[in-house]
C-alpha cells in the first residue's frame, strides 16, 4: 500500500490496496474518503489516464460507496 501523490484537478493523493480493493482518495481541500471494492484494474486504470481526476469522476466517484475518513 503505497500513497502516490498526484495532483490531478481537486485529487491531492491515492492509496490502493490491493487485498481488500481500497482506494483512499485524498483532495486538495484535506477531505479524505475511503472507496470499497474498487477492482484492481480500475485503479490501474486510474494510474494511466491523462487525467486522473477526469477519470476518477467518471469511473469511481458516484459508482463506488465511501465512507469520510477525514
Amino acid at each position: 500500500m503505497n500513497k502516490m501523490y498526484i495532483n490531478s484537478g481537486d485529487l491531492k493523493s491515492i492509496t490502493y490496496n490491493e487485498e481488500t480493493n481500497t482506494l483512499v482518495v485524498e483532495f486538495m481541500n484535506a477531505e479524505i474518503l475511503k472507496y470499497n471494492s474498487v477492482p484492481n484494474d480500475i485503479y490501474k486504470n486510474m494510474l494511466n489516464a491523462s487525467s486522473k481526476s477526469r477519470f476518477f469522476d467518471e469511473n469511481i466517484k458516484n459508482v463506488f460507496t465511501s465512507e469520510k475518513i477525514a
